[in-house]
C-alpha cells in the first residue's frame, strides 16, 4: 500500500500517549488487540488538541468536501450519473473504467492543495466514491446507467464513512519513521490494516446506534453547521465522549 514512514510526530508532550502507543505495537503488543483501540484514540485526541491539531486543521476543508459530495449524490440520485458528473465538469465516455471515472471525481471534489490534510482528503474521498462504484459493471461497458447503491442515499452514512477514512488516512500519513523502523514493510501494512477496520468498525457501531443516521441530515443543500458537528461526533467517538 506504499505506507508512508517519512514523517516524524511532532515531539511535544500531547503526542507522547500516541508515541508509547506506537512502541508497544513495535514491540508486537499490538498483538494482542487491546492497543489498535488505545492507539487510535491516542492519535485522536492528540489529533484534535488543538486547532492547528494534524486532525483539526482539516476539518474545515473536510466538511467542504462533504457537502460536495453529498450534493453530487443526490444529482446522481435524482437525475442519474451521467448528469451528475456533468455538474463537476466530468464527462462519461464510452469505455470509460471505473477507476478512471472515479480518479476524475477525486481531481474535481477535492482541494488541490499539498498539505498532509488535502493529500489525506482526496484519498479518504477516493475511498467513499470507490464503495459508491462498487456495484459498477465488471467489465465497465456501460457505467453511465448505474444505479446509486442504498447506503448512499444515506447522507448520514456518507458523512460519518468519510472522515472514517480521512481520520485512516491521515494516521497512514504520520505513522513515525524512527519508531516504524523496527516494523517490516509487511507490518507496517499490517498495521494500517487493523487500524482501517477498527476505524470503519466503530464508525459503523455509529451509524447503527445514532438516531440522526435516518432525519439528521440531508443530501440536497446540506448545513455546513451539521456536517462540522458530525464530523466532531466522530472524532468524539474514539475519545469516548
Amino acid at each position: 500500500m506504499g505506507t508512508s514512514k517519512s514523517y516524524q510526530l511532532p515531539h511535544t508532550t500531547t503526542w507522547s500517549a500516541t508515541r508509547r502507543a506506537v512502541r508497544h505495537v513495535a514491540s508486537g503488543a499490538y498483538a494482542r488487540g487491546d492497543e489498535i483501540p488505545r492507539l487510535v484514540e491516542s492519535f485522536v485526541r492528540a489529533g484534535t488538541n488543538s486547532e492547528r491539531g494534524l486532525l483539526s486543521a482539516g476539518r474545515q476543508s473536510l466538511s467542504r468536501v462533504a457537502a460536495g459530495l453529498l450534493t453530487w449524490v443526490a444529482d446522481w440520485q435524482d437525475y442519474g450519473l451521467e448528469e451528475a458528473c456533468r455538474q463537476l465538469h466530468v464527462q462519461l465516455k464510452p469505455g470509460m473504467s471505473v477507476q478512471e471515472l472515479a480518479g476524475l471525481l477525486v481531481q474535481a471534489m477535492t482541494p488541490i492543495g499539498a498539505l498532509r490534510q488535502d493529500v489525506a482528503i482526496r484519498h479518504a474521498v477516493s475511498r467513499v466514491i470507490d464503495d459508491l462504484l462498487a456495484a459498477a459493471p465488471e467489465d465497465d461497458s456501460d457505467i453511465s446507467g448505474l444505479a446509486l447503491t442504498t447506503v448512499g442515499e444515506d447522507a448520514y452514512w456518507l458523512i460519518v464513512r468519510l472522515v472514517a477514512y480521512y481520520i485512516y488516512e491521515v494516521f497512514v500519513s504520520s505513522l513515525d519513521g524512527q519508531l516504524l523502523q523496527q516494523l517490516s514493510d509487511r507490518e507496517t501494512d499490517e498495521l494500517a490494516e487493523e487500524v482501517k477496520s477498527y476505524v470503519l468498525v466503530r464508525t459503523q457501531e455509529m451509524i447503527s446506534h445514532s438516531k440522526r443516521a435516518v432525519n439528521g441530515h440531508q443530501l440536497r443543500e446540506p448545513r455546513e453547521e451539521d456536517i462540522m458537528e458530525t464530523v466532531s461526533d466522530v472524532y468524539d467517538v474514539f475519545l469516548g465522549k
